[in-house]
């Protein structure tokens, strides 16, 4: 008997099949393929292939000036597009040590819980899609239509708006963002209770994302994990409430924690329950926003007038930003070696905690279910590969 079919004996007495998958969650996270040992249709073993949409983003960051670098850094992540800008504005402030006016901070927050809603839409459809729900997956990409609409009323473009600029912004709200914001935020309050009753609290979806795909808060905690992830295993920690340097400090809002009321804590469908919650939270942030507002006496956009709106010399030194990106913290590191151009960019993405333990927690799961579980663990290929 030779080598092949000694080896191909060996597999029928275990009953283990290797297979390669490519592309398998390229409606979720992107181009990946995954080398699986299954014994019948349960998961023994995985590897995890990435290398398909490596780009270069902070090494392109680094070629351009300080301002031209702020687009680039929002193809990070295309779901979360505006975080990655934020973070890396932010630590440019910071370097900068400019002063950021009042209306400034409340129409950035008012866009970060836009592009939250947004992204945690996109999540549930995926999710949707990965339990064939092909009808709420259409109603949900409905209502994020609308914040697409809405990106776009306000900076011209749906996805990578280019909004910012270190202290402050590239313009102000068009007339009747602020209205259409307000009047969207009631319709999806209104449905996030049809979707509940519709998917959420569908008993089929509750029989098959319960006690799936279990991951504990002590893995979690041992890879620094953060995010609406963690938070369904039970762990409060949100860059929001706890960061001193926070523009949410003067905002009242809870963090939606897994509970294990349905089935245990940190299974796949607490992460997809926390994300609804999220959702609800993130529209009082931002009916609080509009009336903040409102009440503001300037009508006008102040910028801090230490950044003309020309390419500068950023002084020397280094800085460091975090911001609560849909998935989890988005940390961004600057060095300046007082040149026009960044001496360094570095982003350390949420979806790299995920990515490790991916193996791991996919172990003992049946193959059928990979699709859901990978849709709820919000992994991005691009955020991974950078």
């Amino acid at each position: 008997m030779n080598e092949m079919s000694q080896g191909f004996e060996d597999n029928l007495a275990t009953h283990k099949t290797a297979i390669t998958l490519p592309f398998l969650a390229n409606k979720t996270m992107g181009p990946v393929a995954f080398d699986l040992e299954l014994d019948g249709d349960i998961i023994d073993s995985m590897e995890c292939v990435s290398g398909y949409c490596s780009r270069g983003v902070e090494k392109t960051m680094e070629s351009l000036t300080w301002t031209q670098a702020i687009p680039i850094a929002a193809r990070l992540n295309p779901e979360a597009a505006f975080f990655a800008e934020l973070a890396y504005v932010t630590a440019l402030e910071s370097l900068m040590e400019s002063k950021i006016s009042h209306r400034v901070i409340l129409i950035r927050v008012l866009i970060s819980e836009l592009s939250r809603i947004s992204a945690h839409l996109k999540y549930l459809v995926e999710v949707a899609f990965a339990v064939e729900t092909q009808t709420i997956a259409h109603l949900l990409l409905r209502d994020r239509e609308v914040i697409l609409d809405l990106i776009e009323l306000l900076s011209g473009a749906r996805f990578f708006s280019n909004i910012l600029r270190p202290g402050g912004l590239a313009a102000d709200v068009s007339e009747g963002f602020l209205d259409r914001t307000l009047h969207f935020v009631e319709t999806l309050k209104y449905r996030i209770k049809e979707y509940n009753d519709l998917f959420i609290f569908n008993q089929s979806f509750l029989k098959r994302a319960t006690h799936l795909c279990v991951i504990d808060e002590n893995i979690l905690r041992g890879l620094a994990a953060s995010g609406p992830n963690l938070r369904a295993a039970g762990v409060n920690r949100d860059s929001r409430k706890f960061k001193s340097s926070t523009a949410y400090a003067e905002f009242n809002f809870e963090i939606p924690l897994g509970r294990g009321k349905f089935g245990a804590l940190g299974d796949t469908y607490e992460r997809v329950l926390v994300r609804v919650y999220e959702i609800l939270e993130s529209l009082d942030i931002i009916k609080q926003c509009l009336d903040k507002i409102n009440a503001l006496k300037t009508a006008r956009l102040e910028v801090d007038s230490s950044w003309t709106g020309r390419e500068e010399v950023v002084v020397k030194g280094e800085a460091i930003s975090r911001v609560e990106s849909p998935a989890g913290e988005l940390v961004c590191y600057l060095l300046s070696a007082g040149d026009l151009t960044p001496g360094r960019v570095w982003f350390r993405s949420p979806s790299i905690d995920y990515w490790w333990i991916l193996p791991q927690v996919v172990k003992g799961e049946s193959i059928e279910d990979l699709p859901l579980i990978l849709a709820s663990l919000q992994i991005s290929a691009q955020e991974v590969e950078k």
